[in-house]
């Protein structure tokens, strides 16, 4: 499996910069602590979030996949994936390679996770 790094595409510096006067500075805090549970890279390996954690891939528990609805019907909207010590996320529309890094976890989880490990998956559809 190929090395997929998540490339940011200028949405969360939009918010994060508009959130410092309407909140004082606290919301773009806020803004980028979550950030830090954002997936950063997935390899074979496993999976490293922009905090600099990395999970390796018998650690995840479950994933949960959005997607949207109508004209957005099949593209990935958002992943959560739960480990044992928390939750990790892409957003797909705040990255240039969404789809191709939720694919990279998908992939990712088929490939290198141990068979018989027991882990729940979630498919929601989301409506816009």
């Amino acid at each position: 499996m190929n090395q997929v790094v998540a490339r940011s595409n200028g949405r969360f510096l939009f918010y994060f910069l508009i959130m410092i006067p309407i909140t004082f500075g606290v919301g773009s805090i806020i803004l980028w602590i979550w950030r830090r549970s954002f997936v950063y890279k997935v390899d074979g390996n496993g999976i490293l979030l922009r905090s600099g954690r990395e999970i390796p891939w018998a650690d995840v528990q479950s994933l949960l996949a959005r997607k949207g609805a109508g004209e957005n019907s099949g593209t990935v909207s958002r992943v959560d994936i739960a480990y044992a010590g928390g939750r990790a996320r892409v957003i797909s529309s705040w990255l240039e390679n969404g789809e191709e890094v939720a694919e990279a976890l998908r992939t990712g989880l088929r490939e290198f996770r141990q068979t018989g490990t027991p882990m729940r998956s979630h498919y929601v559809q989301r409506r816009r």
